[in-house]
């Protein structure tokens, strides 16, 4: 499919007039739409309408039957989406030994094509030896190690937290 140069790929960015994804909404979502635009503006009706919304995604819910669609090219942009923390090594520069750091301070002996991140800044030295392609993420509560191809399991991590959530300040 990328070789043929027939497909694109959805970046997840759509540009629509109000009064015509509300006409979507009303086609394809109608009760979700009439949750909209029977709600008032306040906070608790708003969170109240969320509560209950479904939980289908915008190109699943609307763009995958919508009307009158375009694609806009992008080519050039040098788009990146960046999902994972892996990701990042693909955008950030590395240093010379493919180590790319985030927000603290790194002393590497013999580490290489790692990433690590600090949410705590030049006030916390994050030291590793002899370690290669690992994602390490100190973000004060929790110190995440994995290998980089395994990084995007990061999501499993965060539910197993949501669901321990006993009080020790994860999360």
């Amino acid at each position: 499919m990328i070789a043929d140069g027939l497909h694109s790929w959805n970046s997840g960015m759509f540009i629509w007039r109000v009064e015509r994804i509300l006409a979507e909404f009303a086609r394809q979502m109608p009760e979700f739409h009439e949750q909209l635009l029977g709600s008032e503006a306040a906070p608790e009706s708003l969170a109240r309408i969320w509560a209950n919304a479904p939980t289908t995604t915008i190109d699943y819910g609307i763009m995958e039957g919508a009307d009158e669609v375009a694609v806009i090219p992008a080519d050039g942009l040098q788009w990146s989406d960046i999902g994972s923390w892996e990701s990042l090594l693909e955008v950030l520069a590395p240093d010379e030994a493919g180590n790319v750091v985030v927000g603290g301070e790194h002393l590497g002996l013999g580490t290489t094509g790692s990433l690590i991140h600090s949410s705590h800044g030049a006030r916390r030295l994050i030291a590793t030896i002899g370690v290669s392609n690992l994602v390490i993420v100190d973000t004060g509560d929790v110190l995440l190690v994995c290998p980089r191809e395994r990084s995007q399991e990061v999501r499993a991590v965060v539910e197993q937290l949501k669901q321990r959530r006993d009080g020790a300040g994860y999360l």
